[in-house]
């Protein structure tokens, strides 16, 4: 069985991330996009972040031309993270031995794949990838431009260098506060956007106004504050640096 595994020559690799909102409550989702993909592709579950690195070595030692992230923007991130450091090719922006990455859906914010002009389930797609390539027909491609973040971060007391790519960065301020607590509901989406945004924007305008806030608990209060608070930080643009000193949002 492992051999004849290896006899085979996909085209198309799938990760899906079974911890993605849409997929959670999909138990059979591996032997779904295998049906999809049939003899074009593989298809691997990733229960976690470490779990990717080994599929990436599989990916590349197939020789698969199309990498689909199944799940949301983070899925996409970590898949090519991890690919670049896989790959040890952490200086260049995508690994040169990918050739084509192609991001789904998942129903939350979705950035890349609408950026991409990607619509519709991670089943569509696949199924519209596979159609095309057994036809022959020519494969509409999309540049989509990337960011290639480096600094340092705070790793169990240590300060430790980092880079990785990325297409859309809240680095501080307000935008990355939202994410902050956008992610540690149990299940994102976009009624956790509304909530997030709805309890800062009326926390702060309670916040506002002292004699109405004396009826709300302190901890209440405090979640606007902490959203909209400014971030110290120095800032440069094309090589000037910028005259502010406290920033709402650095994006």
């Amino acid at each position: 069985m492992a051999t004849a595994l290896l006899d085979r020559q996909p085209v198309i690799g799938v990760i899906t991330n079974p911890n993605s909102k849409k997929n959670r409550r999909k138990h059979n989702r591996v032997a779904e996009l295998e049906a999809i993909v049939g003899e074009l592709g593989v298809v691997r579950q990733t229960p976690s972040t470490d779990a990717i690195g080994p599929v990436i070595d599989e990916f590349v030692e197939r020789g698969v031309d199309f990498w689909v992230s199944d799940g949301g923007d983070g899925a996409l991130f970590w898949m090519l993270n991890k690919a670049r450091e896989t790959l040890g090719e952490t200086s260049q922006s995508l690994p040169s031995r990918l050739r084509y990455a192609l991001p789904t859906n998942s129903w939350t914010i979705d950035y890349v794949a609408r950026r991409a002009g990607i619509r519709g389930k991670a089943e569509d797609i696949l199924k519209k990838l596979v159609s095309i390539y057994r036809s022959g027909s020519p494969l509409q491609e999309s540049i989509i431009p990337s960011l290639v973040f480096t600094g340092m971060q705070e790793r169990s007391g240590r300060l430790e260098p980092f880079e990785k790519i990325g297409f859309a960065s809240a680095i501080a301020g307000v935008g990355n506060r939202f994410f902050d607590k956008y992610y540690r509901a149990r299940i994102p989406g976009p009624k956790v956007i509304v909530e997030v945004v709805s309890k800062t924007a009326l926390s702060f305008v309670v916040d506002q106004t002292p004699v109405v806030g004396r009826f709300f608990p302190a901890e209440w209060l405090a979640y606007g504050r902490d959203v909209l608070e400014t971030m110290p930080a120095r800032a440069w643009a094309d090589g000037h640096e910028l005259e502010a000193r406290d920033f709402s949002v650095i994006a």
